[in-house]
């Protein structure tokens, strides 16, 4: 004989009935889903959208955690929420401001949809991918080991773990954030490595766009956009090394500064032609075109979003830090142009292809030399100012050969 139901076990049914809450969740992501399609931009009201069809969906697989139906009504409510989100990350005013966390509600919609297919098979099949998951995590680490070759290249690293780490671990381990330098650093940390790219629309006009932005400082008050984006970039600061740089790379370099259209472009005077000439990796130039393409699709003309990008001209530049003693120099601060040493990287068109991988400047330093005010003593190719000490000599300015060729100044705007 079943006892009639009280009222302590109704108001624990409504603690382990998922529904409530899963069906809450699922309307809350449709709504946001159609909203985002018809509506456009809308702020508050989309917060709280997908706030609230993610934690109810949260509460619901708290409820029942192994129940397969529960588990899928979950990954579908997530992934209404990350299409929604979709909506304002394709649009450029708005994509900065949700990338990262419609990253986040994809996961969590493709962990929910996989922990429901586990659940559904036998119970042994689940172990096996279990296991083969764990097995998949630590050859990831292993592979980031092994794949590092010996201290003078002799022997190099091994083929298989080099190739598994750059086309397979190396974005997964990036993912979980295994791999990164910035847990620590040993002896001490290095100048920072950020992208520049400059944007040229149909009519001729151009926009300078900077990776990490200093506009990343004002949305965000504690800065972890800024140092977010600023540790990505250091996927560019990978580069073969150059024990020397072949005559013939060095004479059409020299030549193309000589003849450049805008005025000549010389090599640095105070860096070694290994420090100037730097090729990237493979996976760095990887990395490099899947910027220029996501620049050129989020960087819409400012005054007529329908004309189309023909060029994006990409920079990795190295901010280097201040020595010690030039912290007590009045005519040197953090941010002086010549302090940016800057690295052409090439030019690419919308869809992220290099225009011309045979560009004589193409990975060479475009120098920003900094002017002093007492006479040279000695003249280098192009008449470039070089003094035996010029940590001593008052700097009155700088040559900026990037805005010469760029073809427009990276300053304007800058803070």
């Amino acid at each position: 004989m079943i006892a009639p139901a009280s009222a302590a076990d109704e108001d624990i049914a409504l603690v382990t009935n998922p529904w409530p809450a899963l069906l809450l969740g699922l309307s809350a992501g449709a709504v946001a889903f159609v909203l985002g399609a018809v509506v456009g931009a809308w702020y508050l009201p989309k917060v709280g959208l997908f706030l609230l069809a993610l934690v109810s969906a949260g509460v619901g697989v708290w409820i029942r955690p192994r129940a397969p139906e529960i588990l899928a009504v979950a990954a579908l409510t997530a992934l209404l929420v990350y299409w929604a989100m979709d909506f304002e990350t394709s649009r450029p005013e708005t994509a900065l401001l949700w990338d990262s966390a419609q990253l986040v509600v994809g996961v969590m919609a493709a962990v929910a949809a996989v922990a429901c297919l586990l659940v559904l098979v036998p119970r042994a099949a689940a172990r096996a991918v279990v296991s083969v998951l764990v097995l998949l995590h630590f050859g990831g680490i292993l592979t980031a080991v092994f794949s590092v070759p010996t201290p003078g290249g002799d022997p190099p690293a091994a083929w298989l773990p080099n190739e598994l780490w750059l086309r397979f671990y190396r974005p997964y381990l990036q993912f979980v954030y295994l791999n990164n330098a910035y847990h620590f650093y040993s002896p001490e940390p290095g100048p920072a490595t950020l992208l520049w790219a400059r944007v040229e629309y149909t009519d001729g006009s151009s926009r300078w766009i900077k990776v990490p932005s200093p506009a990343d400082l004002d949305k965000d008050p504690l800065g972890q956009q800024y140092y977010r984006r600023l540790a990505l970039t250091e996927t560019l600061n990978s580069t073969y090394p150059t024990p020397v740089v072949p005559d013939a790379i060095r004479h059409q370099r020299v030549t193309a500064g000589q003849q450049f259209p805008r005025g000549p472009i010389p090599l640095h005077p105070y860096f070694s032609d290994t420090i100037q000439y730097k090729v990237p990796t493979e996976i760095a130039r990887r990395t490099i075109a899947s910027y220029a393409r996501h620049i050129a699709r989020h960087s819409p003309h400012p005054h007529d979003p329908e004309l189309p990008v023909v060029g994006v001209k990409m920079y990795r530049v190295v901010h280097n830090m201040m020595r010690p003693a030039e912290f007590l120099r009045p005519d040197v601060d953090p941010l002086a142009k010549f302090l940016f040493v800057p690295y052409y990287l090439g030019e690419f068109d919308a869809d992220g292809n290099l225009k011309d991988p045979n560009d004589p400047l193409l990975y060479w330093m475009i120098p920003i030399v900094p002017r002093y005010s007492l006479p040279p003593t000695e003249l280098r190719p192009f008449q470039v100012q070089v003094l035996p000490d010029p940590r001593k000599a008052p700097i009155v300015g700088a040559d900026d050969y990037l805005t010469r060729h760029a073809g427009s100044s990276p300053w304007e705007g800058d803070r």
